[in-house]
């Protein structure tokens, strides 16, 4: 190996020259102060060669290794104060106390609500036997009327104003029907005249 061109030596040398004024020559070494001969450097190689061999060796070595522990990390436990822990005793307390309130006030919510609809079918089913009953009744002396009065002598707006119920009394969702009222009861009254 040939070290005459040493890269070393050329770079101090340029900065030597360019940062000449700024510095003074006894502080730098010159670059002949630097003499290692061609063994010192095949050392040194020796020296970085053993290393990245057993850099290799070590990283093979390691390669097959799990690098997971078995056993647990150990971790301080952080001493809480004697206040937070009684407070966060309380505060779970007070809170299953409001859990089990809540619960408690939905299954009764619960049991009212089923009741409310039990009841309320009741009195659907009871209305509505008591209107199919109200119309047969209502059916039944209607055909008995046709039956035993003469057809021919009754004014037929005569037997369409008996089919309607005229009282005011009545739900209070059905739409007004007051207008129609009065002209069955006005044809009624007055019949309107046949023309042939």
């Amino acid at each position: 190996m040939d070290f005459s061109d040493d890269p070393a030596a050329d770079f101090l040398s340029r900065e030597r020259e360019q940062l000449g004024d700024l510095i003074n020559d006894d502080e730098i070494p010159a670059a002949n102060d630097f003499n290692m001969s061609n063994d010192d450097f095949e050392l040194i190689n020796n020296e970085i060669n053993q290393a990245d061999s057993q850099a290799n060796e070590l990283a093979d070595d390691l390669s097959g290794m799990s690098f997971i522990s078995s056993q647990p990390i150990k971790t301080e436990e952080k001493v809480v104060p004697e206040k937070i822990r009684i407070w966060k005793e309380n505060s779970e307390k007070m809170l299953l106390e409001k859990d089990r309130l809540e619960q408690e006030a939905r299954e009764a919510l619960r049991e009212s609500a089923q009741k409310e609809m039990d009841d309320w079918k009741n009195k659907y089913f009871e209305q509505l036997e008591k209107t199919k009953a109200m119309n047969r009744t209502a059916e039944d002396e209607f055909r008995h009327s046709d039956t035993n009065g003469s057809t021919e002598t009754k004014n037929v707006w005569e037997s369409i104003a008996n089919l309607c119920d005229f009282s005011s009394k009545g739900p209070k969702n059905t739409k007004d029907a007051s207008r129609i009222r009065q002209i069955f009861l006005q044809m009624k009254t007055s019949p309107p005249t046949k023309v042939n």
